[in-house]
């Protein structure tokens, strides 16, 4: 009788098939190889994300409204400089204390927090954005665009620098670019987060959950999916 993968015989529901697998010469150095490389992306994943390059002597600077105190205590010291002329802080609805406080957005809450800072208040402008739980960040940047098309900035002086928290940085960059365009020079500096440490950012829930969901979103990007 001929067996199931003979000629004689086609199998019908399997068939025995021959192939090569790597030696122990080639397998270790693979996974060796694997394993350096996942190491060296969870140890620069942090900072990849985390990332600071401002546009040198920008007159302009976003504050997104969202950050916390002492980020918007970096963001007044930074607006106090006599370089920048304009701040534009960015907010959707704040959906919780509302009750108690009457700001109703995080760009007004940005905007007077920064005044009682010291920043002078003919520098802030409010940039209210709508109510967004997604693409948040692209919300408010497209907010941003309108008021900025309505304005009358100097091509020469269309240089803006984003100041932001942490982890987002990369990312919040990349969306205000888009959403600005290129008459636009986007910067960004990234105010470290107190509650993560970028070394060891795989060891904590938040930090760990930051950096996956902002891998994650800035893939999604790549694909056209945001």
């Amino acid at each position: 009788m001929a067996s199931a993968d003979t000629p004689d015989k086609p199998a019908r529901f399997f068939r025995r098939r021959t192939f090569v697998v790597p030696t122990w010469r080639v397998a270790v150095p693979s996974l060796v190889l694997i394993a350096a490389l996942a190491f060296f992306i969870v140890k620069n994943a942090y900072g990849w994300l985390a990332i600071t390059e401002p546009v040198e002597n920008a007159p302009c600077l976003i504050v997104e409204g969202w950050l916390p105190d002492y980020a918007l205590q970096t963001s007044a010291e930074r607006a106090k400089q006599g370089d920048i002329s304009k701040v534009f802080c960015t907010g959707i609805p704040i959906d919780r204390g509302t009750l108690v406080y009457s700001y109703g957005n995080y760009a007004r809450y940005a905007s007077e927090t920064l005044g009682r800072m010291g920043v002078p208040v003919e520098k802030i402008t409010q940039v209210s954005a709508p109510l967004s739980r997604t693409e948040r960040s692209r919300t408010m940047a497209r907010a941003l665009r309108v008021h900025l098309d309505s304005t009358d900035i100097p091509a020469a002086d269309r240089r803006i620098n984003l100041i932001t928290l942490g982890t987002h940085a990369r990312r919040s960059r990349n969306v205000f670019q888009e959403e600005l365009g290129e008459s636009w020079q986007v910067g960004v500096v990234s105010v470290p987060d107190q509650e993560s440490d970028p070394d060891r950012w795989f060891l904590q829930s938040n930090a760990a959950k930051n950096v996956i969901s902002e891998l994650i979103a800035l893939t999604l990007g790549v694909f056209g999916a945001n």
